[in-house]
């Protein structure tokens, strides 16, 4: 959608449009593409390294015949080659570079699960955000109007005798009052919308919101207890996942280095052909094979450094994940608390609005009579403008505690 009178945006829309236009979705996802492509080419270990090659060289007159090979008298030598190399024991660095490429692939597809997990919140919160400002301005709009409503019938009762000139004052300052605080309400929510299109790349008008979204979020999918949530965030944090990948990445790397200390065993082998004509008569062709074993003697203490670096790197992984267990633990209990706070103050404002919309209407009836006075009527204008405003808080701080508490288990925000 780009403009007035067409199809509305959605909740899912809006975090599909996110997910599609950000910067660090994209990131995230070509590293973890690259994260794959280095687990392939640490799968290529395993399998014969096989090359081949051609050359063609000329020789000055003066170093021919000196071989007992009529094509090494030539001045024109052709030669082909083929090569293979397999290895066969490496101290099993082969295995653990495999293993190694396999846990970051891992970390980088929980890494990208979690940048996706963010933007999707960011594009939830600023959502419901733009619909709270919307719903402020329509609260903001109707108090206006009750406003010039009031002015009016103060000025009438004001000709007809039965209202003081200072009634019809205070009601004109009332009704300026509320133009400014809808002017305001427009502002905030002009600038709610613009941080909205920003999030999701699409322009946010008045009429592409769906305003249905923005109503008391059901209990529904929220975990009925604190342990139920902690353990589905252990389940399905991605933060988790990338650190326990980001742990056994580091143990492999202790192996990699333990290898240095370990012989390596390979075979070869090469065919070659030579002639002094680029045709297929009168070759010659050599071939050799064999096998090597490589004993690491002294390397200067490298082996020894690179365990012990590999080791503190294995230590510090540990740590990390305990820390980021230690903060998604706290995420959850915050998220939780939040989520139980604004579900109290959703159900005490549920029936405030009757109420104080009730008591306007009885002030109204009763200014209109001259039972009460104008104050009063003010009064209840008031109460109805803050009961109002409380309860479209406390729905947006609902929807945002859920959101937040959705994130905080990992679970998808939009199914």
């Amino acid at each position: 959608p780009e403009g007035r009178g067409e199809s509305r945006i959605t909740l899912a829309d809006a975090v599909r449009f996110a997910l599609e236009s950000s910067e660090d979705v994209r990131i995230a996802a070509e590293k973890r593409r690259a994260a794959t492509g280095s687990r392939i080419a640490a799968f290529s270990e395993y399998l014969p390294h096989v090359a081949g090659g051609v050359s063609y060289s000329r020789k000055s007159r003066a170093t021919l015949g000196s071989s007992s090979n009529p094509a090494f008298n030539s001045d024109q030598l052709y030669a082909a080659r083929l090569g293979a190399r397999q290895e066969i024991y490496s101290g099993w660095a082969t295995t653990n570079r495999f293993r190694r490429a396999g846990a970051a692939a891992e970390a980088a597809e929980a890494d990208e699960a979690r940048v996706r997990a963010e933007a999707a919140y960011r594009a939830t919160r600023a959502y419901f955000e733009a619909l709270f400002r919307v719903r402020l301005t329509e609260i903001a709009a109707a108090a206006l109007k009750n406003a010039e409503s009031h002015e009016a019938v103060a000025r009438s009762r004001y000709r007809a005798g039965e209202a003081s000139e200072f009634d019809v004052s205070r009601a004109r300052v009332q009704t300026v009052n509320q133009k400014t605080a809808r002017l305001r309400a427009r502002q905030d929510e002009t600038l709610a919308r613009e941080r909205l299109a920003r999030l999701i790349g699409r322009r946010v008008d008045g009429e592409t919101l769906d305003a249905v979204e923005f109503k008391a979020p059901a209990a529904a999918g929220v975990p009925d207890s604190l342990d139920e949530a902690l353990a589905r965030a252990r389940a399905a944090r991605p933060e988790l996942r990338g650190a326990a990948a980001d742990v056994r990445a580091r143990e492999y790397e202790v192996g990699i280095a333990r290898a240095l200390f370990r012989p390596s065993l390979a075979v070869t082998g090469e065919y070659l052909w030579q002639n002094s004509r680029a045709s297929l008569s009168d070759l010659d062709e050599r071939w050799n094979a064999g096998i090597s074993l490589d004993l690491p003697i002294f390397d200067g203490l490298m082996a020894v450094g690179r365990v012990k670096e590999a080791t503190s790197q294995s230590r510090a992984a540990d740590a990390a994940r305990d820390k980021v267990t230690e903060e998604v633990v706290l995420d959850v209990r915050e998220a939780y608390a939040v989520w139980l706070d604004a579900r109290e103050r959703l159900d005490a404002q549920r029936e405030n609005v009757d109420l104080a919309r009730d008591n306007l209407t009885v002030a109204e009836k009763r200014y209109r009579t001259g039972e009460n006075s104008y104050l009063d009527l003010q009064d209840a204008q008031l109460a109805l403008t803050q009961a109002e405003v409380n309860h479209a808080q406390a729905v947006f701080d609902g929807l945002s505690a859920k959101s937040a508490l959705t994130r905080a288990t990992g679970t998808a925000l939009v199914n």
